[in-house]
């Protein structure tokens, strides 16, 4: 995503290409969270919505993922 505010078109192209996810793991982003457009598609969906403590990014499994990419694009 080349912004935030592209969220919920993701989750929508997500739902076309791989199917309706059971559950979705997120962070408390205000583009993700209360009466935003990514909520209704959840809503709509049927999508349980799990959420990490804030200021904990250990809890999110693909922080680590995205750091071992990182590190092997940039060398």
């Amino acid at each position: 995503m080349k912004s935030k505010s592209e969220a919920r078109q993701q989750l929508i192209n997500l739902i076309q290409y791989v199917g309706v996810p059971y559950e979705i793991h997120r962070d408390g982003a205000p583009v993700m969270g209360g009466n935003s457009d990514f909520s209704k598609v959840c809503r709509e969906y049927r999508i349980r919505s799990t959420f990490t403590e804030p200021h904990s990014p250990w809890q999110k499994k693909c922080e680590n993922t995205i750091g071992v990419l990182r590190k092997k694009v940039l060398v």
